[in-house]
C-alpha cells in the first residue's frame, strides 16, 4: 500500500501535462513546475534551474534553450525502485523504458534518452537526452552520470 501511495503521489506531481520534459524549453518547463530558480549547473556549456514540487526537488539542465538533463529528487526519503519506475511510465507517452542490466540504467524505447540512479548519489534520479549530453560533456563523462 505504501508504494501505490508514493507511486501516484509520483505520478500526479509529476504530470502536470503530457508532453516531454527532454526537449522543452525553460519556458514550457516553468509552465509545468513554475517559477523555479537558477542553480550551478551541472553539465558545462548548460543552464540549470530548480523547482521544489509536491516534496520533490526537480533539476533540469539547459542547453541551446532545450533541457537535456533532469534530475528528480524526494525530499523527505529515498526514492524506491518502484518510484522510478512509476516515474519513467508516466515520463512521456510515446516512450517505454526499459532495465538494461548490461549498462545498469533504463533505456528509452526510442534509444535516445537513458535514465537511473546517480552514481554516488542515490537519492537522485536522472533521465537525460544521450546525445546531447554527450556533445556537451564527452562521451565517457556523460555516460557516467
Amino acid at each position: 500500500m505504501k508504494h501505490l501511495v508514493t507511486a501516484l503521489g509520483l505520478f500526479l506531481a509529476l504530470t502536470v501535462t503530457s508532453h516531454a520534459r527532454i526537449g522543452e524549453t525553460l519556458a514550457e518547463l516553468k509552465a509545468r513546475y513554475g517559477e523555479g530558480k537558477s542553480v550551478s549547473p551541472r553539465l558545462p556549456q548548460t543552464v540549470q534551474h530548480e523547482w521544489e514540487v509536491d516534496g520533490y526537488k526537480i533539476q533540469s539542465s539547459l542547453h541551446n534553450g532545450v533541457c537535456v538533463l533532469e534530475f528528480f529528487h524526494r525530499i523527505d526519503t529515498l526514492m524506491t525502485d518502484e518510484d522510478i519506475k512509476a516515474l519513467l511510465k508516466v515520463y512521456r507517452k510515446d516512450v517505454r523504458f526499459s532495465w538494461s542490466s548490461r549498462d545498469n540504467c533504463f533505456k528509452s524505447s526510442d534509444k535516445k534518452m537513458m535514465a537511473g540512479r546517480e552514481p554516488g548519489h542515490d537519492d537522485w534520479i536522472y533521465v537525460k537526452d544521450i546525445a546531447a549530453t554527450e556533445a556537451v560533456s564527452g562521451k565517457d563523462k556523460a555516460k557516467n552520470l
